[in-house]
């Protein structure tokens, strides 16, 4: 069987080896379709869209919230010091401080933490914690000024 480690073109890629990693996408599929049958089943049981009695609490709903507020709502207060204090402390005082701010207003007004905040959830509820980025790089063409 003839495998390249980095193909240039499509055709270089050996057809038993798309073969092979499709038949181990359907075998993880199959080992994880009872966890994921129970991760679905516990997401219900904690959005609790059915019927419940008036005065019924949904205590998994309760305890999941408690926990997610110790262990990914807060992140934490930036603290900016000053290594070395020269002549003018006021100055670099007054900088550390307006630093400290920008920082602490910038973690509280941005969605940057959205994929923490999700591995949280997703630890406390199916069980798993992952968290998944993908990027999705901004590119542009550039001349070489040296070169022309």
């Amino acid at each position: 069987m003839k495998t390249t480690s980095t193909p240039t073109t499509p055709s270089e890629i050996d057809d038993e080896d798309g073969r092979f990693w499709l038949r181990e996408i359907e075998a993880a599929k199959d080992r994880n379709e009872k966890w994921y049958e129970r991760a679905r089943q516990s997401i219900e049981r904690y959005q609790d869209k059915g019927s419940r009695k008036f005065g019924k609490l949904n205590i998994l709903w309760a305890n999941v919230e408690v926990q997610k507020a110790a262990l990914g709502e807060d992140f934490g207060k930036p603290q900016v010091t000053r290594l070395n204090v020269p002549a003018h402390q006021n100055v670099t005082r007054h900088v550390s401080r307006v630093w400290e701010q920008t920082i602490e207003a910038a973690v509280r007004d941005t969605n940057d933490n959205r994929e923490i905040r999700n591995a949280v959830h997703d630890v406390l509820l199916p069980g798993r914690g992952q968290a998944w980025l993908e990027l999705n790089p901004l590119t542009q063409s550039v001349t070489d000024p040296t070169t022309g």
